[in-house]
């Protein structure tokens, strides 16, 4: 039976020594695909845990990365991408973890000062008061474009946030002025089902209209976890050259595959969702069921009882799906390195 209590004094981790073993075969099958030796991760988060105001109970127990998260430092990121990621050299964007509590000055503060030259920061935007994020974006040379999220403009917790609109958490004021300066958003699309919702994917298309210098980069695939997710949308955002896909918390080579067909090498990007994606947990669809095996328990879904398998952190099935991905759409070595690296070169810069 599916817990209805979470005891938040307890570590939600069951780690084996047949799931570090998985971890070792995962990573062989990795090198053998032939992972890029350059890496530019674009959907990581870092922080501390003094930005975040208290949490109240009810909500840990509703929104479980909050409570489940070890907070991490900038260093710690860097030694955590090298300690997964063996041996690569290693770019990335990052961005405070963007929840209601997060204490949005000093998160922001934080990355800007402590972030290294082949580190984008991205801050975080605060939807409610448009000018403060403004006034961020303009004075921060560093800082190449805005990450905010739904949960910064719900009074009330959401188990499916399907009342709040892209453009509640991304005001036309921020994207306004971001047009001008051909900024950056990372967008975690809301509403059930992502991009496959109708209503959520004419919000994207005309925010890339109305923004066309926008370069707007749609966090997980825009939420299309599955194939069958992501072929009803994919030729509807191929049109419009403003749209990116990070290959985040997708662990899926169809639904990549897909995406490479009908949008292409240049307009996909790596990306990890670091640290939540040390998470050990597995995606399974078959004949369109999909299934989850987790040892961790996250905010998307629940241990019942400890899975009899062996499960490797997620990130690693992740990256092998799009290297198989790759692979099985023909991708030369230069189309790979697009996209572990060079798109997201290009994409992540201030012009």
């Amino acid at each position: 039976m599916v817990k209805e209590q979470v005891d938040l004094s307890k570590q939600w981790t069951y780690v084996e020594a047949r799931d570090i073993l998985e971890d070792e075969k995962l990573w062989q099958e990795i090198e053998s695909l032939g992972l890029p030796e350059h890496i530019f991760d674009v959907h990581v988060h870092s922080g501390l845990k003094s930005h975040v105001r208290k949490i109240p109970l009810e909500r840990l127990k509703r929104v479980k990365t909050l409570n489940n998260m070890t907070y991490f430092s900038l260093p710690m990121m860097r030694r955590l991408h090298q300690s997964i990621f063996t041996g690569r050299n290693i770019d990335f964007a990052v961005f405070p973890f963007p929840y209601r509590e997060t204490q949005i000055d000093s998160a922001n503060n934080y990355l800007l000062k402590n972030a290294k030259e082949n580190e984008r920061v991205l801050i975080l935007g605060d939807p409610l008061n448009p000018d403060d994020t403004i006034t961020i974006f303009d004075k921060q040379s560093s800082a190449i474009g805005v990450k905010s999220y739904y949960d910064q403009v719900v009074k009330e917790d959401l188990t499916d946030p399907e009342d709040v609109a892209v453009f509640d958490f991304f005001p036309h004021d921020i994207l306004e002025h971001l047009n001008k300066f051909s900024g950056v958003i990372m967008l975690h699309v809301p509403r059930t089902g992502g991009l496959a919702n109708a209503q959520t994917l004419s919000e994207v298309v005309e925010a890339a209209t109305k923004f066309p210098n926008i370069k707007i980069v749609l966090a997980h695939m825009g939420r299309c976890y599955s194939q069958l997710d992501m072929e009803p949308v994919v030729l509807k955002i191929a049109k419009y050259p403003n749209l990116f896909l990070d290959t985040s918390m997708v662990d899926s080579q169809e639904t990549f595959e897909v995406a490479l067909r009908s949008v292409g090498s240049k307009r996909i990007m790596f990306g990890t969702d670091l640290p939540l994606s040390v998470v050990r947990f597995l995606r399974k669809y078959e004949e369109g069921i999909l299934t989850l095996f987790s040892k961790q328990e996250t905010h998307a879904l629940k241990i019942e009882n400890k899975p009899d398998m062996a499960i490797a952190t997620n990130v690693l099935y992740m990256t092998r799906a799009l290297l198989i991905a790759c692979q099985n759409s023909g991708l030369t070595a230069s189309d790979k390195e697009d996209v572990f690296y060079n798109n997201a070169k290009l994409v992540f810069s201030r012009n």
